[in-house]
């Protein structure tokens, strides 16, 4: 079902005690309109199936703002805080909670901007060389790419970008290229540098050291704003009650960091009748038995609907973009969330996920496999493209890979073959000498998928009219 359109009608704010068995409230909603609704069991399932869905990428990507604040035991530097990055120097480790299935052939960097009390502002340098791909982008927390600065959108040019919450007013500085607006206080920056070949690491941590987020006032030379105060205090990380009815209450305080989208109005006034309000504290005692008993089915509900939706998906075609490009599928936006959290819209990379070999066998470790592109038949792209291997459960890089995770064409050293066709050996030992500067290295055991990641994709890409071609068993 499409989850967005799941309502035609508007439902209304609760009172404290959610009744049921055709019981109704009368109470002003969060848009200041008095209005009466009924509840019932029935009605709180459908409406906490909608809800959890809507709330599964704030949730997702709550754990990366927490990530910033808080130690991460699998992170070499721990938390660094908000407005502040953090570059990966080297290729993302094994089993890191980056968040991301992250590629060999560039560099990331990362930071959560606070735009709640005043904007930030992005300090961006120019790249060299000239012709070196980088994207900026910026996510907020309901799991929408809201913009991009890099090679494709502002061009390889220094610039200072700056980052405001929805219905800043205030005055462009001078010097600023860009104002740049978030519906969400919290805003994930996510940088990639192209690495030009093993010996450059050097220049590209000098390139991201030359980023730099600086405060509105500490731009303008003036007095710091009083922080934002909220009633709820920052949420914490108990995975297993996100599971339950307990949601409602991740979700009141998550939607206190966040603006109301005037197309939400009404589903907004609809989460109301269960509870969700910004922040409202979540109480299990000021709900009927059979009306809790129903919130609790709802979420089991989409639980299998999110699990569904993402068995069925092969590309991060249209998984990410604007809320105008996802035109508020919150299914789609959370089945982008469970497969590729902070995945970049389409236009500017595109994830193909390969989970089978030519024989419809899922890809196993241990075994070899060899992938053939024919000499006219290359990823048709802008940039580069590379092929990731990924773990097939988590889609995060697996254990067991070698020293690295990926190959691409932006690698130094991939040979073709004489007929002009390029061959990649996918095999957890080397193929030999002669073959290793094509040789992706595979798991020795477990399932694995591979993603064929391909930036600035070209329209055969866009239109699904390129195939990857399958990988073949080798022969022994």
């Amino acid at each position: 079902m499409k989850i967005q359109n799941l309502f035609g009608y508007a439902i209304f704010f609760p009172m404290l005690v959610l009744s049921s068995c055709g019981g109704s409230a009368s109470s002003e909603s969060e848009t200041g309109v008095v209005v009466t609704a009924d509840y019932s069991a029935d009605s709180s399932r459908i409406i906490a199936e909608e809800a959890w869905i809507y709330a599964y990428p704030m949730h997702r990507n709550f754990k990366i703002v927490y990530g910033c604040i808080s130690p991460n035991k699998h992170s070499e530097t721990g938390a660094v805080g908000l407005n502040r990055y953090r570059h990966f120097r080297e290729r993302i480790a094994p089993r890191d909670t980056f968040g991301i299935t992250s590629d060999d052939n560039v560099r990331y960097s990362r930071a959560v901007l606070d735009v709640s009390a005043e904007p930030a502002v992005l300090d961006i340098p120019a790249m060299t060389p000239v012709d070196r791909y980088f994207c900026w982008q910026l996510s907020d927390l309901y799991g929408y790419n809201f913009a991009y600065i890099g090679t494709r959108t502002t061009g390889n040019n220094s610039g200072k970008y700056l980052i405001a919450k929805s219905g800043w007013n205030g005055v462009k500085p001078e010097g600023i290229s860009g104002v740049i607006s978030s519906e969400t206080d919290f805003v994930i920056v996510l940088g990639s540098i192209q690495l030009l070949g093993a010996d450059d690491t050097g220049r590209v941590a000098a390139l991201q050291n030359m980023f730099r987020i600086v405060p509105l006032h500490t731009y303008m030379g003036t007095k710091a704003p009083e922080p934002v105060v909220r009633r709820l205090p920052f949420p914490g990380r108990d995975e297993k009650e996100f599971y339950t009815p307990a949601f409602i209450g991740f979700l009141n305080n998550y939607l206190q960091y966040t603006t109301v989208d005037p197309s939400e109005k009404v589903l907004r006034e609809r989460f109301a009748r269960i509870g969700i309000v910004p922040g409202n504290v979540f109480d299990p005692s000021s709900y009927q038995p059979d009306v809790l008993a129903g919130i609790e089915q709802g979420v089991k509900d989409a639980e299998r609907e999110l699990k569904a939706a993402t068995g069925q998906t092969r590309s991060t075609f249209d998984l990410f973009g604007t809320r105008a490009d996802l035109k508020n599928d919150y299914l789609k936006r959370a089945v982008g969330a469970a497969e590729c959290i902070l995945g970049n819209t389409a236009e500017e990379s595109i994830d193909i996920r390969v989970y089978a070999d030519a024989d419809g066998k899922p890809l196993t470790g241990g075994s070899s496999y060899i992938i053939r592109f024919k000499k006219d038949e290359l990823p048709p792209c802008k940039y580069f493209w590379s092929i990731i291997v990924s773990d097939a459960a988590t889609s995060l890089s697996p254990d067991g890979s070698g020293n690295r995770h990926s190959i691409g064409d932006g690698m130094q050293g991939l040979k073709y073959e004489k007929n002009g066709d390029r061959v990649i050996y996918l095999q957890p030992r080397s193929p030999g000498k002669d073959k290793e500067s094509n040789w992706l290295p595979a798991p020795s055991q477990g399932a694995y998928d591979l993603v064929c990641r391909i930036y600035g994709p070209g329209l055969s890409i866009l239109n699904g009219t390129w195939k990857f071609p399958a990988p073949e068993k080798a022969e022994k």
